[in-house]
């Protein structure tokens, strides 16, 4: 059997915020435009759809980590792979988190240079996000998992202010249902399936949970509630601007917000944004976490301060040396993305598989599954 000993522990609550906060990223402000570009009036019945998937996905990942209780995915590498082939995949999948933590930030530099900032330099506004996040990330996953829970009350906020434009809001441009049939809600869901992906750390999680027998509950719990985000945000967007308006804003969601007025403030889309950035600020911070993790499992002897360091002057330097387009950070999103879901969604299958077999060939031979 193989045996956990670091001494990291995530409560259920825990376990389930850092799936959340991990799933609300940059989806959050685009994907009802996406899904009404895909669809028209209906495509919050994809993300139900994609709700159903990534459960599914989700469970299949429990399930296959249940065999060895006390092993993260970089664990499992190595007893199903050998040590060298075992190595290669972990550092494949430490690169993957590097790789969308370093996205997301980027994409972030980006919108914040479009709505709040538009002349401050991508490398002070990138050195702004990487210093508290350095600071937090050094403490382990522990204190991620405390992270996530005290943003995921602070978040509560943004239901009341999407409250404010029901009033304004049109529920005729929600009709009709299901005008062309299932075939478009078919296809919008891998757009839902991408929003949804976050769920995939429990690969590394799981182990630290510390009532493993309710990791099934936690995941369906985290999953439930990111479908009530993004469906309460899709449906109350096309209910404001329907399907064809809605269109015209790369960001319909900061856009919606514009319809809050006070006569002492004007721009809350402007307020919103920068209080945004702490609650998306959960999903760039645990797939950073969890890449460090993922370092120390590899080489012991590191150390995790300067693994995070070295970690954000890579979006540092890039910073410094490129300046990518809104237009170029999508595409790097969307491809970052079809890599993720292939992680998320199809691995954790191949994997159970593989776990049952290697489990009853061991037991067939005579030795401990466990």
């Amino acid at each position: 059997m193989i045996r956990n000993t670091n001494s990291i522990q995530i409560t259920w609550l825990q376990y389930v915020f850092l799936i959340h906060g991990t799933q609300v990223g940059v989806g959050f402000l685009t994907l009802p435009r996406e899904l009404s570009q895909a669809t028209g009036t209906y495509g919050w019945i994809s993300i139900i759809f994609g709700w159903a998937l990534s459960v599914v996905a989700s469970l299949f990942i429990i399930q296959a980590l249940k065999v060895h209780p006390g092993a993260t995915l970089f664990d499992l590498f190595k007893l199903y792979l050998g040590k060298w082939f075992g190595k290669a995949a972990s550092i494949l999948l430490i690169i993957y988190f590097i790789g969308s933590s370093i996205t997301i930030l980027i994409s972030i530099v980006s919108i914040l240079k479009i709505w709040l900032l538009p002349n401050t330099p991508n490398l002070m506004l990138m050195l702004l996000l990487s210093i508290p996040t350095y600071m937090i990330v050094r403490h382990g996953l522990t204190m991620i998992g405390r992270y996530a829970e005290i943003i995921f009350y602070f978040s509560l906020w943004i239901i009341v202010l999407l409250v404010f434009p029901v009033n304004h809001s049109h529920w005729l441009y929600l009709l009709p249902i299901i005008k062309e049939g299932w075939l478009p809600i078919l296809s919008a869901t891998k757009l839902t399936l991408l929003s949804f992906l976050g769920f995939e750390i429990s690969f590394v999680l799981y182990p630290f949970l510390m009532k493993k027998q309710n990791a099934a509950s936690a995941v369906i719990v985290a999953n439930t509630l990111t479908m009530c985000f993004y469906g309460l945000t899709t449906v109350v967007c096309l209910a404001y601007f329907s399907s064809l308006e809605i269109l015209q804003y790369t960001w319909p969601t900061l856009s919606l917000l514009k319809v809050i007025r006070v006569q002492f403030l004007d721009r809350w889309d402007i307020i919103f944004l920068a209080m945004y950035m702490i609650v998306i600020s959960v999903t760039w911070i645990v797939y950073m976490s969890i890449a460090v993790y993922g370092v120390k499992r590899l080489m012991p002897s590191s150390n995790p301060s300067l693994v995070t360091g070295l970690i954000l002057i890579l979006p540092i330097a890039l910073s410094m040396m490129l300046a990518l387009s809104q237009s170029q950070v999508t595409q790097i999103m969307k491809t970052l993305s079809i890599v993720g879901s292939i992680i998320a969604y199809v691995f954790p299958v191949c994997l159970w598989i593989y776990a049952k077999i290697y489990a009853g060939f061991h037991q067939s031979q005579g030795g401990d599954s466990a």
